[in-house]
């Protein structure tokens, strides 16, 4: 009968039920963090670590161009991935988001006076293994590009060109990697005494790319005159063709079959005012010689696309500082690309004071002579000259040699 009373005794059960009740609701509140919330907030860990690596991606972009051009060694860091926090009570699916970089064979062929040159770039290629689906992210030719897969996008610009030079990115040796951590690159430009320098006449550039799409809606407007941009989408190939050097002005051209294989490097394939490897385009500064005009002080010097023979109303050495009592040299020559070519030798002769008493002018080519006139104190007009050569545009005009007893000329051509 006491067992009876025992189970019949039902104090406490409200109290039990209520406790099971707040139990119950404590699981599925928490359940629901972990199905729901938890996926959430890591999601947008993701999300924050992502756009950090596209920043990363922007700036190793910035980085390879500084090392090229500057000729300096940087450090670039690339955030990988993302580790989720420890959370009371909740558990994360693992450690966090990862990122894999790769790489890719790009190839670059360059061909001028019967001379083809083979280089071997690479692209880079970024991914984040996450909860989150995100594009790829690519470094391609000094590009950075996002490829969702069925389509790729860029706000990039068309960094290759510019309106009197040439870059082409040349990147080797970046391992690929995989890690949650940050991930640093030493970047190291190719020494200079792997570059050797070649004047040509005309070059043409076929560059590797596996998003021809994306670089052909790129604009091309800013290039070298005369140069032409096209894409290959068949061949997923860049070609840059008609690049006027004149015979004078040099592509410098790394030699990179020497270099050790476990350093990453970066060089540019250069023309005209670009720099790499120490070695300066040959026109340097300014390449304008229009109002103001171009101050020459040493042989190399010169302008890009003077004004057309037909067009010219004035072409002016002006402004010209000599030591006093001496007797000088300035030979210069304006080319264009249908190899029409004029050659002047002009001899200057100073007094004490170093203005210029006497002018000697020799037109070497065309040969033959033309009308000149020495405008006191130093200046000589050579604009009836240029006149007659019939140079047209795409051209060049450059200083040969200027003797050490001239210490600078300014040419006006308008």
């Amino acid at each position: 009968m006491i067992i009876l009373k025992i189970f019949k005794n039902e104090s406490g059960v409200s109290e039990l039920v209520g406790i099971m009740l707040t139990l119950l609701i404590l699981v599925i509140y928490l359940g629901i963090l972990q199905a729901y919330e938890v996926p959430k907030w890591n999601k947008e860990l993701e999300k924050q670590e992502f756009d950090r690596v596209y920043s990363d991606f922007l700036d190793f972009r910035s980085n390879v161009e500084d090392v090229s051009m500057k000729n300096i060694p940087k450090t670039s860091s690339m955030h990988m991935g993302v580790r989720y926090p420890e959370r009371f009570m909740l558990r994360n699916p693992g450690q966090g988001s990862y990122g894999i970089i790769t790489t890719y064979p790009l190839n670059i062929s360059i061909s001028y006076s019967g001379i083809i040159k083979n280089y071997t770039s690479m692209g880079i290629v970024y991914e984040m293994k996450g909860l989150s689906e995100f594009p790829k992210l690519v470094y391609e030719n000094g590009m950075v590009i996002k490829d969702y897969g069925y389509w790729s996008f860029s706000d990039d610009e068309n960094h290759m060109t510019t309106n009197d030079s040439i870059f082409v990115p040349l990147l080797l040796g970046i391992e690929p990697a995989s890690s949650l951590e940050m991930k640093t690159f030493n970047i190291f430009p190719i020494p200079q005494k792997y570059y050797s320098s070649s004047s040509f006449s005309s070059m043409n550039m076929t560059i590797e790319t596996r998003y021809p799409e994306i670089w052909a809606n790129m604009s091309n407007a800013s290039r070298p005159s005369g140069s032409r941009f096209s894409v290959d989408r068949m061949n997923k190939s860049i070609k840059i063709n008609d690049i006027f050097g004149y015979d004078v002005n040099p592509t410098t051209l790394p030699n990179t079959t020497d270099l050790p294989l476990n350093i990453a490097y970066v060089g540019m394939i250069p023309f005209g005012n670009s720099y790499s490897g120490g070695v300066t385009g040959t026109l340097g500064g300014s390449v304008n010689c229009a109002s103001p005009g171009k101050e020459v002080t040493k042989k190399g010097q010169g302008c890009i696309d003077i004004q057309t023979s037909n067009k010219a109303s004035q072409f002016i050495i002006q402004n010209i500082a000599m030591v006093e009592n001496s007797t000088s040299s300035l030979r210069f020559s304006v080319k264009d690309s249908k190899n029409i070519e004029w050659t002047v030798d002009v001899k200057p002769t100073s007094d004490s004071n170093g203005s210029i008493t006497l002018f000697s002018v020799d037109q070497k080519k065309p040969p033959g002579t033309c009308t000149w006139i020495h405008e006191p104190p130093n200046s000589l007009n050579l604009t009836d000259c240029y006149r007659s050569v019939g140079i047209s545009i795409p051209n060049l005009l450059y200083v040969e040699k200027i003797h050490s007893d001239i210490l600078h000329v300014n040419f006006l051509v308008n």
